[in-house]
């Protein structure tokens, strides 16, 4: 009733749940059988159907390792990683790439004025867009590390200058030197939900703020935001 993308069905001790992003779908479910019925199922409404089973798949760019007994997954986007990096190079012929340790310096949210900011040209502009969109779709996945970078990046795409590529390059540096991170999800406490919430004010050009967050059950993190304010203020009281 939340999400109108994922599907519940119950079939006597068993709960079948479909997730569904366009027309790639991830079920699961208590028992094989169940999982089975659900595919013959697809199969007699929609034909042909690609199916991956095991305890390691592919989806929307996110490697997939379970394991049952440890109650845990591993999520891996190196692969992603490593496909965002050989495009950018390949569409910024000549442009070097150096491993960073950090994604971001203390100069992320610093902005030159018109009148000395030098802006991107057209292709590059183009570039430094289609980059940042794929690095947000990883950050909201795989790799919370680099949230905080991208978000504000998110916010220069429609005039980014010469400052601005340096930052996206710099977080491409840094997912160069960290591409085999993963992201582990446990099992171990479904009752325990904490909520970490921080901001900072006035940090902006525009003297707006930054707010982070991030949502842990037991001691996994699946969920992680990072957004700029939308209303000026000096304090968390105000």
């Amino acid at each position: 009733r939340y999400d109108p993308c994922v599907y519940n069905k119950r079939v006597k001790d068993d709960v079948i749940t479909i997730r569904v992003h366009v027309d790639d779908l991830k079920i699961s479910a208590r028992s094989k059988k169940s999982l089975e019925d659900t595919i013959k199922d697809l199969q007699r409404i929609y034909g042909e159907i690609t199916v991956h089973w095991g305890p390691e798949y592919d989806y929307l760019g996110m490697m997939i390792t379970t394991y049952p007994e440890q109650k845990k997954i591993t999520l891996s986007m190196s692969g992603y990683v490593k496909g965002c990096l050989e495009e950018f190079e390949q569409d910024n012929g000549g442009q070097i790439i150096k491993v960073v340790t950090t994604p971001a310096t203390e100069n992320l949210f610093r902005v030159r004025s018109r009148g000395e900011a030098i802006m991107l040209s057209k292709t590059k502009a183009a570039s430094f867009h289609s980059t940042v969109a794929k690095l947000l779709f990883l950050a909201k996945r795989g790799r919370p590390d680099i949230l905080l970078a991208v978000s504000f990046l998110t916010t220069r795409v429609q005039s980014p200058d010469e400052d601005d590529w340096k930052k996206l390059v710099r977080i491409l540096g840094y997912l160069k030197g960290t591409m085999e991170y993963d992201l582990t999800i446990s099992c171990n406490s479904l009752e325990t939900l904490t909520w970490y919430i921080d901001g900072s004010y006035a940090v902006h050009e525009d003297m707006k703020g930054q707010s982070g967050a991030v949502l842990m059950i037991g001691e996994s993190t699946i969920l992680s935001r990072s957004n700029k304010q939308k209303v000026n203020t000096r304090s968390s009281t105000e």
